[in-house]
């Protein structure tokens, strides 16, 4: 609790009106995997709502998310939908502690405008 002296928990609090926009938002209602499992609703537990998203489609035809937090520490996450079913895994990220996949722009097609949005 941030304000011992006070009433509410404010963090508390914080940490459940994240837990139900990750629940709403990036639950995988088909494998019954609740939001909070998924790579988006990890990383949005961890630092709330990205100051930018960005959404585009590969000429597969296969979704990207695109998450910026300029406020902190200017942290990117890479996310792709590979299977066409919403269920995007994280595949490139600046965050020492979420390891970018090795072949990530491989799976962007090697798209160089992709790969550009994913770098700028």
């Amino acid at each position: 609790d941030p304000s011992p002296g006070t009433d509410r928990n404010e963090l508390f609090e914080e940490y459940n009106t994240r837990l139900t926009a990750v629940d709403r938002l990036y639950s995988e209602r088909d494998t019954h995997r609740p939001g909070f499992h998924t790579d988006r609703g990890r990383i949005y537990m961890k630092y709330g709502a990205p100051d930018e998203k960005t959404s585009f489609e590969l000429q597969s035809r296969r979704n990207v998310e695109v998450w910026k937090f300029s406020r902190q520490r200017g942290l990117r996450f890479v996310y792709l939908d590979e299977t066409g079913f919403g269920h995007y895994r994280l595949i490139y990220s600046t965050d020492p502690n979420e390891p970018s996949l090795a072949d990530w722009q491989e799976r962007l097609d090697n798209d160089t405008n992709a790969i550009r949005t994913v770098l700028q």
